[in-house]
């Protein structure tokens, strides 16, 4: 399974510092929903949330409803899915369903956090798209002017084709792969960089756009050349602590055993009818590799109406986009489609990552986003999901 797509401020998103009004997100995280389609009962048991502040009741518990129907066949005892949406800027419903770990019988809660696999890519360009604002990195730069060791295409792919997936670096997971490493074995960024030795490119850089995981991955060790942190502090420090956001780059963290004991879900897949963990150990980072909760991923589609910006940064978001063949835009880690109401358009990104699938989508005219994860490939779509419940909450 690969990290796929087909979908910072340095203020705080609205809601996301602390300053939300507490009845937009009280209880959300530490009771579960359990919710049995088959239980009448069900609005006693699920876990969810409703700020009844931009909607009127009457239309808040339709969208409610039509929302928690999109989830009805998800039962108590197997993984299950975590959804929330955010309504110009506050989480205006949320809730999970299923189990987060299946072997201890943990529910999946609004507050478990999941791995949000190419989902990730967004919060890498963006730390790319930051320091090209700040003059420390630029479009045209040649990869390898920061980073050494690589083939000689290095010269000629730039930070620019990296970025839009234009490069035509062969994509390093299927490289692994080729070479017999599993997904549940362990794998290191060290390991990934090293199956590009002597690769070459799969066509002339800038020519055309072909989704690789590679780009991201290498973008991460860009970061690192130029401001001599890891990805994952770069974003800690320069991202999600000034934003308020509750997110870390942690690959591999939902693979260990004490993880659930953390507040993550373990991911399942099912084999002949038993679900079997498959959390994987990898540790690269770059392409995806952030852990978070739904809600967070919501808010920060804030990012994308309602922030201040770094000058420059907000218009690096689309302005270099480049054309996906499928009447798509591929911009700053993020891809424009027609909006499926057929008025506007709509931001989004997918995540599907050894087990794990989500599901990101928003509309910056109707400043809504929505954000959906589920612990296993093997129950509602998560992009489909993502689409109904915008359509719900933003007609």
């Amino acid at each position: 399974m690969m990290r796929l797509g087909v979908a910072a401020a340095l203020l705080c998103l609205p809601a996301g510092c602390g300053t939300a009004d507490p009845s937009a997100s009280e209880g959300t995280t530490d009771s579960a929903i359990t919710d049995d389609p088959a239980d009448d009962t069900a609005d006693d048991t699920a876990d969810a949330t409703l700020d009844d502040t931009a909607l009127d009741d009457t239309a808040l518990d339709d969208s409610a409803a039509a929302s928690a129907a999109l989830f009805e066949a998800i039962g108590p005892d197997g993984p299950g899915c975590s959804a929330a949406v955010n309504v110009d800027g506050e989480i205006a419903w949320s809730a999970a369903y299923g189990l987060a770990s299946i072997d201890r019988g943990e529910p999946l809660t609004t507050g478990t956090i999941v791995d949000i696999g190419s989902a990730s890519k967004q919060f890498t360009a963006t730390a790319i798209g930051l320091l090209i604002a700040d003059g420390a990195l630029a479009w045209d730069d040649p990869v390898g002017n920061h980073l050494d060791d690589l083939p000689g295409w290095s010269a000629r792919v730039t930070v620019d084709d990296l970025v839009h997936h234009t490069s035509g670096i062969p994509d390093y997971i299927d490289l692994l792969d080729g070479l017999g490493v599993d997904l549940l074995e362990p794998s290191t960024q060290e390991d990934a960089i090293e199956s590009l030795d002597g690769t070459d490119l799969e066509f002339e850089p800038g020519s055309r756009f072909e989704y690789s995981n590679s780009n991201y991955l290498l973008m991460a060790e860009v970061v690192r050349a130029v401001s001599g942190d890891d990805l994952a502090t770069h974003l800690a420090t320069h991202v999600f602590a000034p934003l308020g956001l509750d997110a870390e780059m942690a690959p591999g963290a939902s693979s260990t055993d004490e993880s659930a004991s953390e507040g993550r879900a373990h991911s399942y897949e099912d084999e002949g009818g038993d679900w079997v963990r498959a959390d994987s150990p990898w540790t690269q980072v770059g392409d995806g590799a952030v852990q978070t909760t739904p809600e967070q991923l919501a808010r920060w589609g804030t990012r994308y109406w309602d922030s201040e910006l770094p000058d420059g940064l907000d218009e690096l978001l689309m302005d270099r986009s480049v054309d996906m063949g499928d009447d798509g835009r591929y911009g700053l880690g993020i891809m424009e489609y027609a909006a499926p109401s057929g008025d506007g358009t709509v931001l989004t990104h997918s995540g599907g990552w050894s087990g794990f699938d989500t599901g990101f989508v928003l509309d910056p005219a109707r400043r809504t986003a929505v954000a959906v994860t589920c612990n296993t490939p093997d129950g509602p779509v998560t992009g489909e999901v993502a689409d109904d419940l915008l359509l719900i909450w933003a007609p």
